[in-house]
């Protein structure tokens, strides 16, 4: 079965956009936050601080999380999910605004501003042991995409040298 993505997580958004690449683009959604009934827009596992003083063009509201410096998650509110329409491929627009004392957690990595993960984990995994996750963050200034796929190793060849003689491309 063909990995599909399935399930995005934000934690900063101010509007996103997923679409097909396939054909015609398809809109699987979109959210400006203009009121707090996120549940009724099949948002689950979490909880926002709207802003109605930092939004984009065209909207009244954003969702707002505060941090302490250094800090991997908010003080206020949580990740939130949100399921879309299996598909091969996806683009995600969004739009972010870091406070001037934006620092991120100071190290390589944290918070994970959004997650994307695919349909061979069910809807409640944790990002971190998945079969794929893309990671979107910003730390120190600096944006990074990460992926991660902890199930797709074979633990009981870890150590094990997989090259053949005068070949050193991996054998999976």
């Amino acid at each position: 079965m063909p990995k599909k993505l399935l399930c995005l997580t934000a934690l900063i958004l101010f509007s996103g956009i997923a679409g097909n690449s396939e054909g015609a683009d398809e809109i699987f959604f979109t959210e400006l936050f203009e009121d707090s009934n996120f549940i009724a827009r099949d948002w689950y596992d979490g909880t926002i601080l709207r802003s109605t003083t930092e939004h984009i063009p065209g909207s009244t509201s954003s969702a707002e999380y505060h941090f302490l410096p250094g800090a991997t998650t908010p003080t206020t509110g949580g990740g939130i999910r949100k399921l879309f329409p299996e598909s091969e491929s996806f683009y995600l627009s969004f739009y972010i605004k870091h406070s001037t004392s934006w620092t991120g957690s100071n190290v390589s990595y944290h918070p994970h501003q959004f997650n994307v993960v695919t349909n061979l984990d069910g809807e409640w995994v944790g990002p971190a042991y998945t079969y794929s996750t893309l990671y979107i963050e910003t730390n120190e200034g600096e944006p990074l995409l990460a992926i991660q796929d902890g199930k797709n190793i074979d633990e009981s060849n870890i150590g094990v040298d997989h090259r053949r003689k005068g070949d050193c491309r991996l054998q999976w």
